[in-house]
Formats: structure tokens, C-alpha cells, sequence
């Protein structure tokens, strides 16, 4: 019974860290999304390349990143959860390699074995690590894979797994990308209980335009979950002097039938040899009211 209500509970707040309208199952604080430049976007940006964190959407990007980068995202959540990601791309002659960490974790849980027996506070952590590799077929077209190690926490149990990502981007012409990417593919915990679950694979396909020398960058993205309808998003990104950022997104969910919106701004600086970008992104809280918000902060590094 116990070993029943925790992992019921686990499933129940790792949907809560949803940040992209994305629905529970299996470690589905694998879908929460990762970089506040891209949640910004409602989380349109599986044909992107230009960002340290773009091997989370799709793998096959990290090939085109061009240089050098780390980036970190910290959460701001209520209820005792914290959802962090950092993240570091590599471009080399012989491909790109990229290494991730993806963590959520949520404190003060109540454990225990029935409705009158005193309980005792557990804690719930999920951690992914992932490993990258891409590689440029040609200029204009690369493909790139994912591999993650999973680990969970809650209480006395223990989860471990693996999961695949696979990708490819398309660069159609300067101005416009296309992306496909299948996520958590042959992916599964198991429990220390026996227990086995298999994680839904989630498929993506989405393109970017960039206009007027990069002023203006539009997006759009679907996504099917293997076992939910299909969502789409859409964002938009405005660029004030090539060095400061508004972004917006929007998203809709066939089986929810609602919009859920994004919003963020960030700041891009060179310094010396470096390029340092702050992104901030705003998220309303998927299954509380409407005045409550994510907050996601982001920093990145580039060389």
C-alpha cells in the first residue's frame, strides 16, 4: 500500500513541474522543457540552433551551435519544488558532443502506510544526465542523438532508467529551419520494487523564420505525446539592437482544448572573447489558478 501511494504521489508532482502544458506519465519532469529563452517561447524550439540548451529540444541541433557554449536554468516554483537544467556544447571537426543535467525535486512530502498512522516526512529527486552527440551531414542538413540515464528518489525507493532522443534539422535557406525530433524512445524506469514503467515517447516537429537580418524570429512547433492529442505551440522573439530581447509564446492543447501563454525577455553582451546571455521567462502554473506563475532564469556562456 505504501510503495502504491508513493509512487502515485511522485507521478502527481512531477505533473505539477510541467511548465509546457506537457501531461504527466513516467518521468515527466522530462518534458517540463529547459533554457528560459525557449520556454519564453512556449517551448517552440525543436528547429532552433543558435543556444546551449537546444540539444534538449533536439539533439541534432547542437551540430549548428558554431561555438563553445554552457548555459544554466534556475526555477522559481511554490510548493518546495525546484526544477534546475544546465548544459554544455562542444562543436568539433568531428561532430558536436554536448553533456546535460536535468534535476526536479520536491521536499516535505507526507509518507505513509495508512490514513491513521502517523507520518513521516520523504523527499522526491529526479535527475536525468544525457550525453550529445551531432554531426553536420552538410551545411545545410545535420542529425544528432541523445542518451540519458535516469535516476529517482522518493523516500525508501529507488528508480533507474535510460531513455534515447533522436533528431534532425534541416536549414531550408538562411533564414528558414525545420526540425523533427523523437524523444524518450526506447525509454523505461525500474523500480527497486520490481516495478517497471515504460516512458512515453513524444515526437516534435517545428520550423523557424528568421526575418529582417534577425529583428523579428517566429517559431511554431507540434507535439504528440504518445499517449496524449496533439499540441502546438508558437513564439515570437523581437530583437532591439541585437543585444536585447521580448519574447512571447502561445500554445494549445488538443485534449485540454486551452491556451496557455509565455512570455520573457533576455540580454546578450560580448565581453572580451565571450558572449554572455541572461533570459528570463514567465509561465503560468498549469494546474493552479491563474495568479500563480513559473519563474525560470537562465545564464549562458559562450567561448
Amino acid at each position: 500500500m505504501k510503495k502504491t501511494i508513493m509512487i502515485i504521489m511522485v507521478f502527481i508532482i512531477t505533473c505539477s513541474a510541467q511548465a509546457a502544458g506537457t501531461g504527466g506519465g513516467a518521468a515527466a519532469f522530462l518534458r517540463a522543457g529547459a533554457g528560459a529563452r525557449a520556454l519564453s517561447l512556449s517551448g517552440a524550439f525543436s528547429a532552433s540552433y543558435d543556444d546551449a540548451s537546444c540539444g534538449y529540444w533536439n539533439p541534432a541541433a547542437v551540430a549548428f551551435t558554431g561555438r563553445p557554449g554552457i548555459s544554466t536554468m534556475y526555477s522559481l516554483l511554490s510548493d518546495e519544488r525546484a526544477y534546475n537544467y544546465a548544459a554544455i556544447v562542444y562543436p568539433t571537426p568531428a561532430g558536436a558532443f554536448g553533456f546535460s543535467f536535468l534535476n526536479f525535486s520536491i521536499g516535505g512530502i507526507e509518507g505513509r502506510t495508512s490514513d491513521t498512522e502517523g507520518y513521516t516526512e520523504i523527499k522526491d529527486t529526479e535527475n536525468a544526465y544525457s550525453i550529445t552527440y551531432a554531426y553536420p551531414i552538410t551545411r545545410w542538413f545535420s542529425a544528432g542523438a541523445n542518451f540519458k540515464v535516469l535516476q529517482i528518489t522518493l523516500g525508501d525507493y529507488s528508480a533507474g532508467g535510460i531513455s534515447f532522443d533522436a533528431g534532425v534539422i534541416l536549414k531550408a535557406s538562411e533564414i528558414v529551419s525545420v526540425g523533427v525530433s523523437l524523444r524518450d524512445a526506447a525509454g523505461f524506469l525500474k523500480w527497486n520494487t520490481g516495478y517497471k514503467e515504460d516512458i512515453p515517447i513524444l515526437m516534435r516537429i517545428g520550423t523557424q523564420v528568421k526575418l529582417f537580418d534577425n529583428i523579428l524570429n517566429l517559431s511554431v512547433d507540434a507535439e504528440k505525446n504518445e499517449f496524449e492529442g496533439l499540441a502546438v505551440m508558437s513564439g515570437a522573439e523581437v530583437s532591439l539592437f541585437k543585444m536585447f530581447f521580448l519574447r512571447a509564446g502561445l500554445s494549445y492543447g488538443m485534449d485540454s482544448y486551452e491556451f496557455d501563454y509565455t512570455a520573457g525577455m533576455g540580454a546578450r553582451v560580448p565581453v572580451s572573447t565571450f558572449l554572455i546571455q541572461a533570459d528570463y521567462a514567465f509561465q503560468k502554473e498549469e494546474y493552479f489558478t491563474s495568479f500563480q506563475a513559473q519563474h525560470r532564469f537562465s545564464l549562458s556562456v559562450y567561448f
